[in-house]
């Protein structure tokens, strides 16, 4: 029996396939992969709606993918956590499109902020360095500064 091998078990034979063509090639090959990507950026932002859920923003320069449930994944080798690749599994069908939502990069911060996913130390200290100069100089964030009352 021949045993038949295959290019993703033998990744220096891939990365080596990979710079030959790229040596071949030149700046086409880095135009084309650009284009491949950006092609599949827009076919995301199209199948999820086009606009941000949060804002509404439409320019899919700053529109990203977000996991709705958050990525716990312990081994960002096992597999693809964003970018093109994700985008290429949810179009090849082979990941749901369901625990995902489309977000520009600012909703995506803010969301992942208010999960206290990110910045969660400093949030905390953020929280008391307001606490402690509201009693301090009696101040009410609450209350409008303009109104008299």
């Amino acid at each position: 029996m021949i045993r038949k091998s295959y290019p993703s078990k033998q990744p220096e034979v891939v990365n080596a396939k990979a710079a030959a063509i790229r040596a071949k090639l030149g700046d086409l090959y880095a135009a084309r992969l650009q284009h491949y990507r950006l092609n599949a950026r827009l076919k995301i932002v199209e199948m999820f709606g086009g606009k941000c859920v949060g804002c509404g923003e439409r320019n899919p320069l700053v529109l990203t993918l977000n996991h709705v449930d958050g990525y716990e994944g312990t081994n960002p080798k096992a597999g693809s956590r964003g970018g093109w690749p994700l985008y290429m599994k949810i179009l090849a069908g082979k990941e749901s499109a369901e625990s995902y939502d489309l977000r520009c990069f600012n909703c995506q911060i803010m969301y992942e902020f208010q999960r206290g996913r990110i910045f969660s130390k400093i949030r905390g200290e953020t929280e008391r360095a307001i606490e402690k100069a509201a009693t301090r100089n009696q101040v009410d964030f609450g209350r409008d500064p303009i109104s008299i009352s």
